[in-house]
């Protein structure tokens, strides 16, 4: 069995003339998270992308993604390898009134900061949770 990384980028071939394994693999992610039934939550691609853990049968992965209509919000998804195919769940992040405070590269910087390891905890809230398979 391929690895979820390779499931992801056969099934979301890269639609880019950037060929760099993590940009392909969060150009599939963001097609993935496409298949979000929420008005709330159009994905528009990732700002900061980062592989936190990589296994032949997983994958974790954080980042700030751009979202119509809102905005910019942390974003952390896990794909797992099944029988029926790719199980995935995506958290977001609250976008309350501390998140809405800070500057962008605030933003851009705590999430790079946690996606890193430097923090444990994310200085945010995590509010919704979606999944999916594919």
């Amino acid at each position: 069995m391929a690895s979820v990384r390779q499931q992801i980028l056969q099934k979301f071939p890269s639609q880019t003339r950037i060929h760099e394994p993590d940009v392909e693999l969060a150009n599939g992610l963001s097609y993935m998270l496409w298949s979000i039934d929420d008005a709330q939550v159009t994905v528009d691609g990732w700002t900061l992308f980062k592989v936190v853990q990589e296994a032949d049968d997983s994958l974790d992965a954080v980042g700030l993604m751009t979202l119509f209509p809102s905005g910019s919000t942390p974003i952390a998804v896990c794909v797992r390898a099944t029988e029926s195919g790719l199980a995935w769940s995506a958290r977001l992040s609250l976008r309350d009134e501390a998140w809405l405070s800070l500057s962008e590269s605030k933003r851009w910087k705590n999430v790079y900061l946690y996606a890193s390891g430097d923090r444990e905890e994310p200085p945010w809230i995590w509010d919704r949770r979606y999944h999916g398979i594919v």
